[in-house]
């Protein structure tokens, strides 16, 4: 990689991490009085939902008992807009569901300090009006509208690789995933990523793929809990390999799978040297 291709993928690194570090600052900004009703609403309600799901067949076994939402909830509610830069590193959570305490304001937590925590970006704006019941409904239409877009491209690229596909979401029971936060933002991200790839295919413009996996790699360690974090690599890299199989060397799928891993990873290693700072 040439030295002025290294340094402008950087750069765009870089300022895309400046960016949502920037706007999950201001989230937390937001006064604790906006979101307290919503966020206890979601905790309460989150809470009765895991135990109701917890032996359910009517979600798919990667999907119940999941209670990375409830730790959201309990972000939204614990973060303190008057110390932002402690709240955006220690993201405290574990309120244990001891509902009783938080009247009194005599609860105790944890840090949760080792991920990012992306969600918090869009969760606190969106608990000022909605609690996680309402967002819900919120990212069901949104995944309905990204997979119908992601559809109509693979069916015009080739039919049968757009059935292979619906038949991958049906079996994966994939439409689910819209109350789960950080499996809905995989998905989002994987759905956006190959749409974006699909489109430039469709107007003959070239893409600079080793840029765009960076970007997915970093936007996967930021809004993802450790759950389907390999799929914003392997489903946009199948629609790059179907649609350059004739041009597509093992080198380049090597530097977009490592550009992947590496921007994952370096992301992680920023926030845990914040937190060294911090702690």
């Amino acid at each position: 990689m040439k030295k002025s291709k290294a340094i402008s993928l950087l750069k765009t690194y870089l300022l895309c991490v400046f960016i949502i570090v920037s706007l999950m600052f201001f989230s937390i900004l937001i006064p604790k009085k906006y979101v307290k009703n919503n966020s206890i609403s979601s905790i309460k309600y989150l809470t009765k939902y895991l135990v109701k799901t917890k032996n359910s067949s009517n979600y798919p076994k990667y999907l119940e008992t999941d209670d990375g939402d409830l730790r959201y909830a309990e972000m939204v509610f614990l973060i303190e807009p008057s110390h932002p830069i402690k709240s955006l590193i220690e993201m405290n959570s574990y309120l244990s569901g001891n509902l009783k305490e938080i009247k009194d304001g005599n609860y105790s937590y944890e840090e949760y300090a080792r991920y990012w925590h992306g969600p918090i970006l869009y969760l606190r704006p969106l608990m000022m009006l909605l609690n996680i019941k309402q967002i819900y409904w919120l990212q069901l239409l949104l995944l309905i509208i990204i997979s119908i877009i992601f559809f109509y491209y693979v069916w015009k690229l080739d039919k049968l690789l757009c059935i292979s596909f619906l038949i991958g979401f049906y079996l994966f029971s994939i439409i689910s995933v819209y109350h789960n936060t950080s499996y809905f933002n995989c998905i989002l991200i994987s759905l956006l990523g190959s749409i974006y790839i699909l489109r430039q295919n469709r107007k003959k413009k070239q893409i600079n793929s080793v840029k765009l996996f960076m970007i997915l790699g970093l936007l996967t360690c930021f809004f993802d809990f450790y759950t389907m974090d390999m799929l914003t690599l392997t489903i946009p890299l199948l629609i790059y390999i179907f649609i350059n199989k004739k041009t597509i060397t093992r080198k380049e799928i090597f530097k977009i799978v490592s550009i992947w891993f590496i921007s994952y990873l370096f992301t992680y290693i920023i926030k845990w040297f914040f937190c060294y700072l911090h702690f």
